[in-house]
């Protein structure tokens, strides 16, 4: 089942698109992206998915148009905290806990400054202060020079290993 932010998520987005409709932001037209389907528990038989939302978009072409002139806004649940690099990225709803490098990731996404975008905004709706100071006291404290997850010796053996094994099948 997906979390309750999900379920948010796509009842936001209704609300958004209703609220810029109904005082003429004819300009603003938003994306939704959050994985799997979301059944409306007050309209039984109702069910919402990323790329019905965004009108048959699929989600590998969503950094595309979101880039284009078309889309100003790009709601997000539970998706591209990591690994999705985009600067016009502007404020994080944090909702559910976080930590380590997986914060840090987060927060260094949407905090990044671009063109007339001097930082990101970061909503704090469950106290991940501790947290961040705890995720960047490990950072600070390595000044640079901390230990890789894995030496290179160790991550070549493991290739080594998996590829044994891809060949076994």
């Amino acid at each position: 089942a997906l979390g309750a932010t999900c379920a948010v998520l796509t009842t936001y987005k209704r609300a958004f698109d209703e609220y810029i409709k109904a005082h003429g932001y004819d300009e603003i037209r938003s994306l939704v992206a959050f994985s799997g389907e979301v059944r409306d528990e007050d309209a039984p038989g109702v069910s919402f998915t990323e790329v019905g939302m965004n009108n048959g978009i699929k989600e590998r072409e969503l950094p595309e148009k979101f880039a284009s002139d078309d889309f100003k806004v790009l709601l997000v649940a539970e998706k591209y905290q990591t690994g999705f690099d985009e600067p016009l990225l502007h404020t994080m709803y944090v909702d559910k806990p976080m930590k380590g490098h997986n914060l840090m990731q987060a927060i260094a996404r949407v905090n990044g400054v671009f063109k007339n975008k001097p930082g990101g905004l970061v909503v704090d709706y469950i106290g991940i202060a501790n947290e961040l100071k705890q995720a960047l006291k490990i950072y600070t404290d390595a000044k640079g020079k901390g230990e890789p997850t894995l030496n290179a010796i160790e991550a070549f053996a493991i290739l080594l290993e998996k590829l044994d094994a891809i060949r076994g099948l």
